[in-house]
């Protein structure tokens, strides 16, 4: 901080996590197509969205692309996609639906588990 400035009380809580991002971890056209199509449909949906997504690809001779969508630490969705433009689309919305119903569970169950001993991110 300059001048030796301090935070006031409850400042600097909102400074230890950033959050609501989606991490672009993808090699190929079609990757990159899907993580922005996946993106955009996600942050329409979801416009307060507090929980950081990483969409990984891996790129393999039999099956093309296959396209994996983390969340913290434990796969949410993987698909494989073939070179079609339309189907990375069409995938991307499928992907939305189920991280939407993912996360719905997710916090639900956060919110109801027992913290009384852990942590949420200990459980």
């Amino acid at each position: 901080m300059e001048d030796s400035q301090q935070l006031e009380d409850g400042e600097h809580d909102s400074l230890d996590e950033v959050n609501g991002l989606i991490i672009d971890r993808t090699m190929t056209r079609i990757g990159s197509m899907f993580y922005s199509e996946f993106a955009q449909q996600l942050n329409e949906s979801e416009e307060n969205l507090k929980e950081n997504l990483t969409i990984t690809e891996k790129t393999t001779a039999k099956f093309g692309t296959i396209m994996t969508i983390w969340h913290s630490q434990k796969v949410v969705f993987r698909t494989s996609l073939s070179p079609k433009m339309k189907e990375s689309k069409e995938q991307a919305a499928k992907a939305v639906r189920t991280v939407q119903d993912y996360l719905t569970k997710w916090r639900i169950q956060r919110m109801y588990s027992d913290t009384f001993d852990l942590a949420h991110d200990e459980i």
